[in-house]
């Protein structure tokens, strides 16, 4: 069974926050209980200024932590991938000289290096 966790991009901050906050539990139940679980209300209130990533479970060929939005790359000279859920599945999205397509992230992801996310390096999918 992966590990539930989730990472967010503070909108106003301007910041990603791994820490904190973001380590309670994320079920979504329709009720706060000691235990750290959120309400559907707070989930909704959290969205207005952060966006939540989720972990896909996986990690990268150096031992990171791969989430949702992150940017990967094989090499210096492949093309560059950002994670997504499609399908119910993790897959990694690349559009590369006019070309797109997408990999099954499970079956791939020793393969590729995180070099940012979406938000601080969004950029670099250009």
């Amino acid at each position: 069974m992966r590990e539930i966790k989730f990472r967010a991009w503070d909108k106003e901050l301007k910041k990603m926050v791994y820490k904190g906050f973001w380590d309670r539990n994320w079920y979504g139940t329709p009720h706060n209980d000691e235990g750290g679980c959120h309400t559907m209300y707070e989930l909704n209130e959290i969205k207005s200024y952060c966006e939540l990533m989720q972990f896909t479970g996986l990690k990268d060929k150096n031992g990171k932590e791969i989430y949702e939005g992150d940017i990967m790359q094989g090499s210096v000279t492949s093309p560059k991938y950002r994670v997504t859920m499609d399908c119910g599945r993790w897959c990694a999205n690349y559009t590369h000289k006019g070309n797109s397509g997408a990999l099954q992230l499970y079956f791939r992801q020793d393969m590729f290096e995180i070099i940012g996310n979406i938000y601080e390096n969004g950029g670099l999918l250009k």
